[in-house]
């Protein structure tokens, strides 16, 4: 049902090819991305999030004018891990060039192993 993965999704302009993206919708649940950190022990926390990583994929769907599927393990800032998984498809008005990109992400958080 559309209304339960609505919260995981994002709609986002095509008339910028590079950060910052400009978001028309941004689920509450694909925000909460824009808070968790990339990296690994605390002293290499990187300014990506995972919302960022969730992206890395967008101009590549903008210029080919096709979708893609991302599956990673990312590590976090804490040892921990994320189990991720983005699709990012283009829409498009004309058949030729792109003016938006929907798509939605989740994840699951794991543990380190002890």
């Amino acid at each position: 049902d559309l209304a339960d993965i609505w919260p995981w999704c994002f709609v986002i302009s095509a008339q910028r090819r590079f950060p910052p993206y400009e978001f028309q919708y941004q689920g509450d649940r694909f925000a909460t991305y824009s808070s968790l950190y990339t990296g690994g022990e605390r002293d290499t926390i990187t300014d990506s999030t995972l919302m960022d990583k969730a992206l890395e994929g967008l101009p590549e769907v903008i210029a080919g004018c096709k979708p893609i599927c991302i599956e990673e393990e990312v590590p976090l800032f804490d040892r921990r891990r994320l189990l991720m998984r983005a699709g990012l498809f283009p829409l498009s008005d004309d058949g030729a060039r792109v003016n938006f990109v929907i798509g939605a992400a989740n994840g699951k958080v794991v543990e380190p192993p002890r």
